[in-house]
């Protein structure tokens, strides 16, 4: 769905790990990882379609967590990877 979305071009990387937020539900966080913003911006109706999608995979699946969809650029990545150090 999210390269549908964004073209192989764009996508970097889809990370997805449980998720857990303060409310307390537990959830599926996604982090769509592309390649550069330069240039782009995201639109409403991407971010709505990549997340209706998310869960309708989800629940055609049999899993009722909510995905949390996050979006990054390699740039941003790589960043917090060094901050971690």
């Amino acid at each position: 769905m999210a390269r549908e979305q964004f073209g192989a071009k764009r996508l970097a990387d889809v990370r997805v790990e449980s998720y857990t937020p303060l409310e307390g539900d537990a959830g599926v966080s996604a982090t769509i990882v592309l390649r550069s913003s330069e240039g782009y911006r995201l639109s409403t109706e991407q971010v709505r379609n990549i997340t209706r999608a998310a869960n309708e995979f989800m629940l055609a699946n049999n899993d009722t967590r909510f995905v949390y969809t996050h979006y990054a650029t390699t740039g941003d990545i790589k960043e917090l990877a060094r901050l971690d150090d």
